[in-house]
């Protein structure tokens, strides 16, 4: 049986967005254990000119929800990052995406492979290309993107995580950790 769209996105993005979840998880009860109020959590930074974790908790979210509705012929949801002021409403986005990548089904994401699809860019600029390219051109490098730099921000902040933290969604499976 040959590896297929469906094969390489569908479990790199719900690993991905279990990692997330483990990750805000970690952040918040190192919060709690050092007397950090959650409520800076959302606004934390890598860098002072970098986007908060709230933008990294939508930035994951949205890039996988988005592939996998338009890879499935549907309209994608629209999140709101501005409503992701506590880590209520990131755990909230977070679960919200799991069940869209959840109900994909692998046999419509095959079936729309070379099914062209169109991308925002940034203001007024858009993209077309088949949903194999939207994967691998763009949404796996955002969601991993997004996804390490929510890693660098609790590290940066003292939150002990560590590559296991980040690998089991990925690997458990495959090794007996799931």
């Amino acid at each position: 049986m040959p590896y297929s769209l469906a094969d390489a996105t569908l479990p790199v993005l719900k690993a991905a967005l279990a990692t997330l979840s483990n990750i805000i998880k970690k952040l918040e009860a190192h919060a709690t254990a050092n007397s950090i109020p959650l409520t800076d959590l959302p606004n934390w930074k890598l860098a002072d000119d970098m986007l908060p974790l709230s933008f990294q908790v939508f930035m994951v979210c949205d890039a996988a929800s988005k592939f996998v509705s338009r890879a499935s012929g549907e309209e994608p949801a629209s999140f709101n990052r501005d409503t992701l002021t506590s880590l209520e409403a990131c755990h909230t986005l977070i679960a919200d995406a799991q069940k869209i990548v959840d109900k994909a089904e692998a046999a419509t994401i095959e079936k729309n492979t070379d099914v062209d699809v169109t991308i925002n860019l940034g203001p007024e600029k858009t993209a077309t290309m088949p949903s194999r390219g939207y994967a691998e051109g763009y949404t796996l490098p955002n969601v991993f993107f997004h996804l390490n730099m929510a890693y660098a921000i609790g590290r940066s902040k003292g939150v002990q995580l560590g590559k296991m933290d980040y690998l089991t969604p990925f690997i458990g499976k495959w090794i007996g950790m799931a």
